[in-house]
């Protein structure tokens, strides 16, 4: 029998793009299991970099804002899907404001791993991390850079594919 698998799909795109909306409508095919959070008309703040959620609150960020219900879905999920515009070659503020507010699944303390000093997690989940944008972008550099904040998050990276090419994903989402 095969285990169904707990997907979310955060959308920092506007609401009712095209190509968006079709991307969640095949993924919520796909699997039995799918919540979908759009974030346009929700308020997140960017990371205040208090370090409150290692030192004061461990685990619990300090600003109160929409994430706190984004947060729980991660930790609750086997797979995040990111659907986010790129600018200037790079996810836009959205999704970089999103993956910094992470931080509390990361403890204050340190081990090295494959050569590399990490941050232990906090949380026994580990959840696959993927990457669907929409504008231009050096593939393989996002690519890079999705690979670095799931091996930061003791994660896996799904990849990173331009939305156009989300077959493609599909497919590799099976490779899993």
């Amino acid at each position: 029998m095969k285990q169904v698998m707990k997907y979310t799909i955060i959308s920092t795109v506007t609401e009712n793009n095209k190509e968006a909306d079709a991307v969640i409508s095949e993924l919520s095919a796909l699997e039995t299991e799918t919540d979908i959070i759009y974030t346009d008309n929700m308020s997140i703040c960017g990371c205040a970099g208090c370090y409150d959620c290692w030192l004061k609150t461990p685990g619990i960020c300090s600003i109160k804002d929409d994430h706190e219900q984004i947060f729980v879905k991660l930790l609750q999920s086997d797979r995040v899907i990111f659907i986010a515009e790129v600018k200037l070659g790079f996810v836009s503020y959205k999704m970089k404001n999103l993956l910094d507010r992470m931080l509390p699944i990361l403890t204050i303390y340190l081990k090295f791993k494959n050569g590399q000093m990490r941050h232990y997690t906090r949380y026994k989940n580990r959840t696959d991390l993927g990457l669907l944008y929409i504008g231009n972008a050096d593939a393989e550099y996002l690519a890079g850079w999705m690979e670095r904040v799931a091996i930061n998050f003791d994660s896996r990276s799904l990849g990173v594919y331009e939305i156009g090419n989300r077959k493609e994903f599909y497919h590799a989402l099976g490779d899993h």
